[in-house]
């Protein structure tokens, strides 16, 4: 948030009579007259336009956040990782990065509880670090889920060729008739989706639990119990060192963890603040301990050097390939590469088949997620335009929403039919590259926005106890971390580690972008997979330097965080206010 749309606060300050006292030509906006302003920038009670509305309750919120993080990845990913780097280095891989998606779960949980504004990426990076960086964020953001869906349902007709089908409607089904079949469901007023979505998070919850203790029951035949023993390793093929093999694996488990964040989504169309405080304290938790449980059971079950695994995105070392490192090529040839795959089908193959249609309920159930963050982080953007030029207008053009549910509509088709095409490359196998490109590419996107969120966090609480003292006198005392007033806001049992929470998860994704480079450490790096772990990085630099072109605002990087308050007053007061009025917009529609 720039000074440019505090401004449109300040004009209808003066024009109602107000008497703050200016700093650098900005007026100081009372608490008492928030009210007024908010009538006069809205216009009439018949004028005003729709907001999502509050309709979702703790338990729908926090199965859609795990709809949301259990897809491919919490089955099929750790395969990868287990043939590279062997068990331990999963393992390793697992609790590292786990703990630095908890981190981010835990911060952008606290932060939510303290502002529930609507387009809570945008606003949060807008007010305490740039508002052209939080455009980009969002669009960043919107472009992560908006390319999951047509991603999961590739995985899905991947993983429905356990069964042999020689047929080409697998590839109609999941490319077409499942994706339009989502985009009804998110037609409907989104306490229905909320429901729908409680049911098959639940279903997910308890088939990787139950998934999980079948796992750890085969372990204890034939021996398996010792595959772990093989500890730290690499496959030979991609790095020369059980070193180099866990820094190559660890970017890919930490994609697994995408969806951590959502709450900040979800959290506006709650009913009441009540309903963010559970999913804000456990969900990132119980997500974390759920991808472990799992992880163990994989890498005690499956044998590391299964040359059915699923390799790994990028070139093998020069000269080498699977048939001549890995000695257990004469296996008998299984058609699935997922590893619960694998352990299940050695055990029963009737149960294989069964837990592989689970895993494609699965898979679905992420896609049919990712559409509602995608929509809702698209609308969000363009009900923020300002409709100033002919692309702002139409754009702006997507954010009404359906009168009868509440639902974006436009932006939900918008998101569905820009990706359509992305499924139908995989009938051309020449576009399978293309298509991991995307895939990574997308994912490295979402941790560009976990960044960007961690340095909100840390500037805001910088910020705010600079300033305590004017906040106090301003009536805002609350906001202020770590006291009594803050603490009836935000619940977090752990708020006494922060900002340690958000200091490691900000190094750690760092950390995780440096190790993206371990694709070429013992390999040549080509053009696709420079772009697809460092394009996104340089996409974002080059959208901020446009936009900031555009708007005139080249020299004016980051939210000065000035020692007075007055200017973090009138930010906080600003997310006060498209927090309350917006929410009781459409919360007396709710009823």
């Amino acid at each position: 948030m720039d000074d440019g749309r505090l401004d449109d606060l300040v004009i209808e300050a003066h024009r109602i009579g107000s008497n703050g006292p200016p700093v650098n030509g900005i007026t100081y906006v009372p608490k008492t007259e928030i009210e007024a302003i908010s009538l006069d920038l809205d216009g009439s009670e018949e004028d005003r336009p729709e907001y999502l509305r509050p309709e979702l309750r703790h338990y729908q919120i926090f199965f859609i956040i795990i709809s949301a993080v259990i897809g491919t990845s919490a089955f099929n990913t750790a395969g990868q990782v287990l043939g590279l780097a062997g068990p331990i280095g999963l393992l390793v891989a697992i609790t590292l990065t786990g703990a630095i998606a908890a981190s981010t779960g835990e911060t952008v949980g606290e932060m939510v509880q303290v502002f529930r504004v609507p387009n809570a990426i945008f606003e949060y990076i807008a007010a305490w670090v740039d508002e052209d960086i939080a455009w980009v964020a969002g669009i960043m953001y919107w472009y992560c889920w908006a390319t999951i869906l047509p991603e999961e349902m590739l995985s899905a007709a991947a993983l429905i060729k356990y069964w042999k089908l020689e047929s080409t409607w697998p590839p109609l089904i999941f490319y077409f008739l499942v994706p339009a079949f989502f985009v009804g469901l998110n037609l409907f007023p989104v306490y229905v989706y909320g429901w729908i979505e409680t049911v098959g998070g639940a279903l997910k919850t308890l088939l990787l639990i139950v998934v999980s203790c079948i796992m750890f029951g085969v372990s204890q035949q034939d021996g398996r119990h010792a595959y772990i023993a093989a500890g730290l390793t690499d496959d030979g093929l991609h790095a020369l060192s059980p070193a180099k093999a866990f820094c190559y694996g660890v970017p890919t488990i930490v994609l697994g963890f995408l969806g951590v964040e959502s709450i900040a989504v979800a959290a506006f169309e709650a009913r009441s603040h009540k309903d963010i405080v559970y999913p804000a304290l456990w969900v990132h938790w119980i997500v974390y301990a759920m991808y472990f449980f799992v992880t163990v059971g994989i890498v005690v079950s499956v044998w590391w050097k299964n040359p059915e695994l699923p390799s790994i995105f990028g070139n093998t070392i020069h000269g080498r390939n699977l048939n001549t490192t890995n000695a257990t090529s004469s296996l008998l040839s299984h058609n699935t590469t997922s590893a619960t795959i694998l352990a299940m089908e050695s055990v029963n193959s009737n149960l294989a088949g069964f837990v592989n249609a689970c895993l494609i309920f699965s898979v679905m159930s992420a896609g049919n997620t990712a559409i509602y963050y995608s929509s809702r982080t698209l609308w969000g953007l363009t009900y923020n335009l300002q409709g100033q030029n002919r692309v702002s207008r139409w754009f702006k053009k997507l954010s009404p929403l359906m009168p009868s549910s509440g639902a974006p509509i436009r932006t939900i088709f918008f998101g569905w039919l820009i990706f359509f095409w992305i499924p139908w490359l995989q009938l051309v196998p020449s576009n399978a590259r293309v298509l991991q490109v995307m895939s990574l590419s997308s994912s490295i996107s979402c941790l560009l926005v976990w960044l960007a969120l961690m340095v909100a966090f840390l500037r805001y609480k910088k910020w705010t106890t600079l300033c305590a003292r004017p906040l106090e006198e301003a009536g805002l005392g609350k906001y202020v971390r770590n006291t009594k007033g803050y603490r009836t806001m935000a619940k977090n049992y752990l708020m006494l580690l922060q900002p340690g929470f958000a200091i490691f998860a900000a190094a750690g994704i760092i950390f995780i972008f440096i190790l993206c480079s371990a694709l070429w450490w013992d390999t040549t790096a080509t053009a696709a997979e420079i772009f697809a772990v460092f394009g996104p990085h340089m996409v974002a630099v080059t959208l901020v330097l446009l936009i900031k072109f555009f708007r005139g605002t080249l020299n004016r990087w980051l939210v000065p965080l000035n020692p007075d308050g007055r200017d973090l007053i009138k930010r906080i007061q600003y997310l006060e206010f498209i927090a309350d009025t917006r929410y009781q917009n459409n919360r007396d529609k709710v009823g």
